[in-house]
């Protein structure tokens, strides 16, 4: 089963300046489902809540503050969130065998929660020797009820990737194969009802000729931008890191070349530990071992680096970005958790930073209060 793990981060409008006290909860699952939930303090130290660790089902899927959801390979879970950040009672379940979408495959290859924290969507992929992807939409109701709203079956496409959903909510963008096995976008039209149809697509990148239009991964700005990591075909040389812009119809292009693309040097591994924008989009988290590098994101035009690399031995296993210009970045050999700030030259480490989570290495949110 491929999928692309998502570390799910809310969307919303920061203020500029200098960076207000730091107040978040990290939910770092374990291998076994269950999850140790921590409370950030405004050093960047971590410590458990109690009743840590919560025993689920599945794995995690994100949490919209109110409710903590997970996923087995047939059944979406959604758990209450107690006031002090801790997961509660299970609230509701829902099989999602029983539902249009399903006929793609015999269990579930992904999901992902969108950023209001309303809607579940889950890919089902990849059935027999032809070609079959669906996407179904689950609701999170206001009670944690969750309830199907709907499937789109995506035709000739082996989607391998869930969903990403763009800053203006419009559109979810998958990556798969087309039926000539060319790697490439999906473009999904969100209604009005949350569920996904299909929309338009086609993608015009300069470099594409060239034979540098495999996409690794891609994170969204707050509008119609994507960060987007792109390698040649044959794997020769250092990922590019390109902007792509999403128009009124669903289609993708980018003025982006190879002459102005920043690489990303070899000995990092964007593919396994995803790019991540901050949430106004102004700034590029990328993985380079052992550290993290930024990057201005501007739009559609070419990104520039911003700093210079924040550095943990080890390696880094996971990102995520609070709604206080915080960067939470998991090391993946010590399982210390770094917190950093964005300041005018880069980012800089907080002095409670590096508390040690579990003694193995699963996967984390973090969500703001």
């Amino acid at each position: 089963m491929r999928s692309i793990r998502l570390i799910v981060y809310l969307m919303v409008t920061l203020c500029t300046g200098a960076a207000v006290a730091q107040e978040a909860y990290v939910y770092d699952q374990l291998l076994d489902s269950s999850v140790y939930v921590y409370d950030a303090s405004s050093t960047g130290k971590l410590t458990p809540v109690k009743g840590s660790p919560f025993r689920t089902v599945g794995q995690m899927i994100g949490t919209n503050g109110k409710f903590f959801l997970t996923a087995d390979p047939t059944v979406v879970y959604s758990y209450a969130i107690d006031s002090n950040g801790s997961i509660g009672k299970l609230v509701s379940k829902i099989d999602t065998q029983h539902y249009s979408g399903s006929q793609c495959d015999q269990g579930q290859s992904g999901t992902a929660l969108d950023h209001t924290g309303s809607y579940v969507y889950v890919l089902y992929e990849g059935a027999g020797q032809g070609i079959c992807s669906a996407y179904q939409t689950f609701e999170v109701g206001k009670t944690g009820l969750l309830s199907f709203k709907g499937a789109v079956d995506l035709g000739h496409f082996n989607a391998f990737g869930t969903a990403v959903i763009t800053g203006n909510e419009k559109y979810a963008i998958s990556i798969g194969t087309n039926i000539d096995n060319d790697e490439t976008f999906k473009t999904l039209v969100r209604e009005s009802s949350g569920s996904l149809a299909l929309g338009g697509e086609g993608i015009t990148f300069p470099a594409a000729q060239d034979g540098w239009l495999v996409l690794s991964n891609f994170s969204p700005d707050p509008n119609d931008h994507l960060a987007v990591v792109i390698q040649d075909g044959e794997g020769y040389y250092p990922p590019l890191l390109a902007s792509f812009s999403v128009n009124s119809h669903g289609a993708f292009s980018s003025t982006n070349t190879i002459e102005n693309m920043p690489r990303v040097p070899f000995g990092s591994n964007p593919v396994t530990n995803h790019i991540i924008l901050d949430p106004t989009g102004k700034y590029l988290a990328v993985p380079i071992e052992p550290g993290v590098q930024l990057y201005h994101f501007n739009g559609s035009a070419p990104m520039t680096i911003f700093g210079g690399i924040t550095g943990v031995s080890g390696f880094v296993s996971g990102m995520s970005w609070d709604s206080d210009q915080h960067l939470y970045v998991l090391n993946g050999a010590s399982l210390k958790m770094h917190v950093y700030k964005l300041v005018k030259t880069g980012l800089e480490e907080l002095s409670g930073s590096g508390t040690v989570l579990t003694q193995e290495q699963g996967s984390f949110v973090v969500r703001t209060k």
